[in-house]
């Protein structure tokens, strides 16, 4: 965990009703939607292309 990350959880512990099971929830779920948009935007060279293709002519770089 980042630096800044652990000084915003330690800001928001001192307040009143702060739930550190709900603040991890939040970080995972974000961290989740981030791996997806990476995951997704991997997948772009591969796209609509048909798997025999793709074994003639294998993708070696993302440009």
């Amino acid at each position: 965990m980042s630096n800044d990350k652990q000084r915003y959880i330690n800001k928001e512990k001192g307040k009143q009703g702060y739930n550190q099971e709900l603040e991890v929830q939040n970080i995972k779920s974000s961290n989740g939607i981030i791996g997806l948009a990476i995951g997704d935007a991997l997948g772009v060279p591969a796209e609509f292309k048909y798997r025999e293709e793709l074994r003639r002519k294998p993708i070696t770089n993302m440009i």
